[in-house]
């Protein structure tokens, strides 16, 4: 058997925090999610911005909303 690719995503976010990481870069943290997945990486980065750890989302404006601040890189 094999996991969707939101149970797959929901996995990575779980071996990431493990470690308590200094730093957690999060590329489109929400694809391939549904409500339900979208709402537990909500309150993981609102946890982990708490808890002082730099987080950073690429790609999808709607991540936007984890930052603080936001440098776009590319054409201008």
């Amino acid at each position: 058997a094999s996991f969707s690719s939101g149970m797959q995503q929901r996995l990575r976010y779980a071996l990431a925090l493990l470690h308590r990481p200094a730093v957690l870069l999060l590329d489109e943290p929400t694809t391939n999610l549904d409500a339900a997945g979208i709402a537990l990486v909500d309150r993981v980065v609102v946890e982990q911005r708490r808890r002082g750890i730099t987080v950073i989302a690429t790609n999808d404006r709607r991540d936007l909303r984890y930052g603080d601040l936001m440098l776009a890189l590319g054409e201008a």
